[in-house]
């Protein structure tokens, strides 16, 4: 039976669910009973569909394995995955091999300079007075970014997350008619403008 030889998810979000497929393949006369069998711990993040089954001759099968972590971790050739064969009428086995697994799980990063309010100092009156505050990207992926009034809520139309191999390629959906926030780049609050009100901050920006 030839099988995917190693699963590598590469570098994920955490609480993000990835998947990936292991191809099964029956290049035997006779049909083949697989079962898959890993650790308690790996357990905790993997699950397997379907985790055991038969191949007839020449069949073919894919097994959806799903990773999905609350916490930071790191897997490197894990080897506590393995797949066993048997012989489906007796259970007597035919052999067993390792799946090594890899995947590094990271939340995303970022710091607020000053961590602790902006000091405007003394200012004139009826005259403007700038200052900044800066977000660095201290994580592996990508930020989006929206500043909002905390008195308001939530924004309704906030943008959905887009993982990065997803936005390859894809456009950006046309902004809502009569949707102010889609051009909108500066977010007033009382006597305050910010601006831009929201972004993307890339990897070490």
């Amino acid at each position: 039976v030839e099988t995917t030889e190693f699963v590598d998810l590469g570098t994920v979000k955490v609480a993000l669910p990835t998947t990936q497929a292991i191809q099964l393949l029956n290049r035997g006369k006779y049909d083949v009973a697989f079962n898959f069998k890993m650790a308690k711990k790996l357990s905790e993040v993997i699950k397997l569909s379907p985790m055991d089954g038969v191949l007839k001759p020449k069949d073919k099968a894919s097994v959806e394995l799903l990773f999905s972590t609350k916490k930071e971790i790191v897997l490197n050739n894990n080897q506590e995955l393995d797949i066993h064969f048997s012989e489906p009428r007796t259970n007597e086995q035919i052999g067993a091999a390792p799946m090594p697994i890899s995947v590094k799980a990271f939340f995303n990063k970022y710091l607020l300079t000053p961590a602790h309010g902006i000091n405007f100092g003394p200012c004139l009156f009826n005259a403007k007075k700038t200052a900044t505050f800066e977000i660095t990207n201290q994580g592996p992926f990508e930020i989006q970014y929206r500043l909002f009034s905390l008195k308001d809520g939530l924004p309704v139309d906030t943008p959905p997350i887009v993982d990065e191999k997803d936005k390859k390629g894809a456009k950006k959906p046309p902004p809502k008619k009569g949707d102010k926030n889609a051009t909108q780049q500066e977010l007033v609050i009382g006597k305050f403008a910010i601006g831009p009100s929201s972004g993307l901050i890339p990897v070490k920006g």
